[in-house]
């Protein structure tokens, strides 16, 4: 595990990777391993933090 919390190393290291800039192809593992697939998944859980930044509207002004 990592010193940075409860996922291996390799996933803040996708999540860094896109706070960076950095694209999927930045990855340094095959995408089907399962370093790898931990760095996409640090790379993937950037998306849903930064879509929840962006919106600023209150979820049942959303669903009206």
């Amino acid at each position: 595990m990592s010193d940075r919390g409860e996922h291996p190393s390799v996933y803040y290291e996708g999540r860094d990777c896109r706070r960076n800039g950095g694209g999927k192809m930045a990855n340094p593992f095959t995408s089907n391993t399962v370093s790898g697939s931990w760095f996409l998944a640090g790379w993937h859980d950037m998306d849903i933090e930064l879509a929840h930044e962006n919106d600023t509207r209150p979820a049942k002004v959303k669903a009206a």
